[in-house]
């Protein structure tokens, strides 16, 4: 919950209204309580340590739609609602391990950026159709030869490697939210 939920809901007053229904920080909110709701329905049915990952930059993402904005970089509005979302997430997520008993929750805080070891930011490794899922790989076509070095991998989602890479970083001690390991805390 978050990313998806800002960049194909929100931030797409095309297909969705709901940025002319909420404010930024009033959706986040909504958002928030939603999450809290289904982390205790899973606690309900036995879940007791989870590991929550914050939101990214989601207006980082290599979508096209965000040429509305007039920016070829990051756009702030989009990560400005992602930095509350997760504000909100936080506060949540200490008030439920109150409330719920024997439950422990790390917060995973999200990537805000990128490792020099990929060199190419600015385009995804695979051609992004402007179809049918739009963003996503374009059917039948052939992908980058060196993947590793990409951060994207369609217009909107990670690489392998970036993915490695911000696992590698969650199984660090976690001062942020709770003091140990995420590694240790899933045992």
């Amino acid at each position: 919950m978050g990313n998806n939920d800002f960049i194909n809901n929100y931030f797409s007053p095309e297909h969705y209204q709901t940025s002319s229904l909420y404010t930024p920080e009033e959706y986040a909110e909504l958002l928030v309580q939603q999450y809290s709701k289904q982390l205790s329905i899973l606690y309900k049915y036995g879940a007791r340590k989870f590991g929550i990952p914050g939101s990214s930059y989601s207006g980082c993402a290599l979508r096209d739609g965000w040429t509305r904005y007039n920016t070829n970089v990051c756009v702030d509005a989009i990560n400005g609602a992602v930095v509350q979302f997760n504000a909100k997430l936080v506060a949540a997520l200490g008030e439920l391990e109150s409330k719920l008993t024997g439950a422990k929750f790390i917060y995973m805080n999200p990537s805000l950026g990128y490792s020099t070891d990929f060199n190419v930011t600015d385009k995804p490794c695979c051609t992004a159709s402007t179809t049918i899922g739009a963003g996503q790989c374009a059917p039948n076509q052939v992908p980058c030869d060196s993947r590793q070095n990409y951060v994207f991998w369609d217009a909107f989602h990670p690489t392998e490697s970036i993915s490695l890479v911000d696992g590698a970083e969650h199984m660090k001690p976690y001062p942020h939210f709770m003091p140990m390991r995420l590694k240790v805390h899933c045992q």
